[in-house]
């Protein structure tokens, strides 16, 4: 499903293998991914155009405070700048029960300041590290999305150039550089500089790290 904000399009992370909700400033749910629904059994239809805490009423990990509520402490971040901090919540389940997931917020800023977005990414898992190298990588991707304005002023750092989407998705698919190079036009040496450029932005040494981040973000689905 896609948003309705016109800098960005999060349907790559649709079929991400991890829950990712997104929600405007009001606090109304606008995106609902399939890892949403596996995780947490809300269908898209059933919470998008909701407010996120009447939906998911999220708890606090030890489940003595309750932490998603109207004017959440996550929005005051995301108007600073300020996200990407890993913890665990306990979130409502469509089933009544609440189910402890590890959660990563990022703030998405776009040329009008009143169109700012907030994604969760989350996952049954505690693991720190899985959820920032996940968010890490979403920046990027979505930095790579951003509209000519924000590119020529680089509002973010380090974002991943059309191209370098393009030849991450075909190394998700499980395309070798040499397969890669063909089906672009370019050379195999060009591959290796935009494979070495998406190394160093997504902080990972290895080709095949890439290319698992780049399936986890769901770019290897279409090849």
């Amino acid at each position: 499903m896609a948003t309705d904000f016109p800098d960005f399009n999060l349907d790559f992370l649709y079929d991400a293998p991890y829950g990712a909700y997104a929600m405007s400033l009001d606090q109304t749910i606008r995106f609902w991914n399939s890892g949403a629904e596996q995780i947490l059994g809300h269908r898209s239809e059933n919470v998008v155009g909701r407010h996120c805490y009447e939906v998911l009423q999220n708890l606090n990990a030890d489940s003595s405070q309750e932490v998603c509520i109207k004017g959440c402490p996550s929005l005051g971040a995301a108007r600073e700048g300020h996200t990407g901090t890993v913890f665990q919540m306990r979130m409502l389940c469509a089933s009544g029960e609440r189910k402890l997931v590890t959660l990563t917020p990022i703030v998405i800023p776009t040329e009008d300041s009143s169109q700012l977005m907030l994604v969760h990414l989350f996952h049954g898992q505690n693991n720190e590290a899985l959820s920032t190298r996940a968010a890490n990588a979403v920046e990027g991707v979505l930095a790579g999305y951003s509209s000519p304005r924000q590119k020529a002023g680089q509002e973010k750092d380090n974002p991943l150039t059309d191209r370098e989407l393009e030849v991450l998705r075909l190394m998700a698919a499980g395309l070798s550089n040499r397969d890669i190079s063909k089906q672009l036009g370019v050379s195999y040496h060009t591959v290796r500089n935009h494979l070495s450029s998406i190394r160093s932005k997504l902080s990972v040494k290895r080709r095949n790290d890439a290319a698992r981040i780049g399936r986890m973000l769901g770019l290897g689905n279409t090849p």
